[in-house]
């Protein structure tokens, strides 16, 4: 099994976990932003690991795309809530968002370079 398997995996099964005990969402609660980020990245990493292995074509994501889901997750480390439950989750869905982006996107971005004769 590959490592960006193995992310994908993780973010499917342990972080969609976490949407089991969520409850009602609410403005005043402490660790509020802590599981809308493991949330949100966990979405997201399903999201490109079903992109990437639905399409037929040879993956190239652009790199302004890459930067895109890079941008997405440093605006959730900024946003993390240290006193707030699940912080030690938080931080690993974003270690493993930001390989995970290695691996998959940043390893196949196109140069922009148009390669049609």
């Amino acid at each position: 099994m590959f490592s960006e398997e193995i992310i994908a995996n993780k973010a499917e099964s342990y972080y969609g976990a976490f949407r089991a005990d969520t409850g009602v969402f609410t403005q005043e609660s402490s660790d509020n932003w802590n599981r809308k980020i493991v949330l949100g990245l966990s979405d997201m990493i399903v999201k490109i690991w079903n992109e990437w292995k639905s399409d037929t074509r040879h993956y190239s994501p652009s790199k302004m795309r890459y930067e895109e889901y890079l941008d997405t997750v440093k605006r959730a480390e900024r946003r993390l809530d240290p006193e707030g439950s699940g912080y030690e989750v938080a931080q690993a869905v974003i270690r493993d968002c930001k390989r995970f982006l290695k691996l998959v996107v940043l390893y196949r971005v196109r140069n922009g370079k148009c390669r049609v004769m």
